[in-house]
């Protein structure tokens, strides 16, 4: 039981590293924002559900040459070595401001809703960018 578990856990690890399963990751970020604005449950559980389960949805990559699979593998790599601390750190800057964000879009407050979604989309483009080279220095 336990190695199908892990072959399991494997493939779901290796269909996460398809570039499609990281660039839904912003889609599903942009489909949020309209969600929370119109006070739609519907597409709130929708886009959730998408959310956690665009791993499934995607077969493993064909190669690792891809930016973004970089980038996942970066991110699989940053997970493994840093501390409680730091991953602590990084979970509060990335989602105190989408919790802003959620606040001010279900509130209806358009000018600070597009100014907090372009500086968590910069961030979250930024951190791609460093996740990428540390992906590469792993020798994706």
């Amino acid at each position: 039981m336990k190695d199908t578990t892990e072959e399991l856990k494997q493939q779901l690890l290796d269909r996460q590293l398809n570039p499609y399963c990281g660039y839904m990751r912003f889609i599903t970020f942009l489909a949020f924002m309209p969600a929370f604005w119109y006070h739609a449950w519907w597409a709130i559980i929708l886009v959730a559900i998408a959310s956690a389960t665009n791993a499934f949805w995607f077969p493993a990559p064909q190669s690792r040459d891809h930016f973004m699979t970089r980038a996942i593998l970066g991110e699989m790599h940053w997970h493994t070595r840093a501390s409680l601390v730091q991953k602590s750190i990084v979970n509060f800057l990335n989602l105190f401001p989408v919790f802003a964000l959620v606040w001010t879009l279900w509130n209806n407050m358009l000018w600070e809703s597009v100014l907090l979604a372009s500086l968590v989309l910069i961030h979250r483009v930024s951190l791609l960018a460093y996740m990428a080279r540390l992906g590469e220095e792993q020798g994706a």
